[in-house]
């Protein structure tokens, strides 16, 4: 069976199960999975679709929106990329040495082959070494700021750590006295890196992520959620280097 949505055919896959209602489940892919009791009859599966058409298109929508954004940002990945915030074009050289530096609005990443196989793999590694780990002071810059204004929320002793987390932006370990900050904080904002910083904080006081650890990160961030908002910025997380997928 299949599913025609804007002219596009979404496969149906029907699978009997000991259940005692049918399930319908829309994939990432936009094919549709449903479950149904072993006696169920196909007219009856096909009365179900018929019966939820609206909803069935509508999820359909949403999911060609978000396949279409994520060619448009593959296409743009490795054009730009984010330092604190702002954008910088990228652009590539050839030259005796390999090297990266931010002049004006660009990044200019000079390599030593522009014919290399392996083109997008050998600028992810220039940027990550020249640009990456030679601006992940600012990370500590905002820990330290954050540490002489609000010492009372600086366990005595912490111990701050950074590392090339993409999975997360932080994690608190209060039995060890330690955080742990993403390396790719420095793509965002200053103000957003500062709210990652006290949210790893305040899990000193509140281990869980209670409505009462909310409001103790208010009393220092009162606007918390508005620089929260910024890592769901798909055109910001689209520029992100991997190096893991090259290997």
């Amino acid at each position: 069976m299949k599913f025609t949505h804007n002219n596009k055919d979404y496969p149906i896959t029907i699978t009997r199960k000991k259940v005692k209602n049918l399930n319908l489940r829309i994939q990432k892919s936009g094919e549709i999975r449903i479950s149904i009791p072993h006696k169920s009859t196909l007219e009856f599966v096909q009365q179900v679709l018929k019966q939820n058409d609206a909803k069935i298109r509508k999820m359909l929508d949403g999911i060609e929106g978000r396949i279409d954004r994520d060619k448009r940002l593959a296409k743009q990945h490795g054009k730009y990329i984010w330092i604190i915030g702002k954008r910088y074009e990228i652009e590539i050289r050839e030259g005796d040495v390999d090297k990266a530096q931010l002049i004006d609005n660009k990044v200019i990443v000079t390599v030593n082959n522009l014919n290399h196989p392996m083109l997008d793999a050998y600028r992810d590694i220039v940027l990550w070494k020249y640009i990456v780990k030679e601006h992940q002071h600012y990370i500590f810059d905002v820990y330290k700021d954050v540490k002489r204004r609000i010492p009372d929320l600086v366990p005595e002793g912490l111990y701050v750590q950074v590392k090339d987390y993409k999975s997360k932006w932080g994690t608190c370990y209060p039995f060890k006295n330690k955080i742990t900050l993403s390396l790719y904080l420095l793509h965002y904002p200053l103000k957003s890196i500062e709210y990652i910083i006290i949210h790893e904080l305040a899990h000193f006081k509140h281990h869980n992520h209670s409505k009462e650890f909310y409001q103790y990160i208010e009393l220092f961030m009162p606007d918390w959620k508005q620089h929260s908002i910024a890592f769901k910025d798909p055109v910001i997380k689209s520029s992100l280097i991997d190096l893991k997928k090259y290997k």
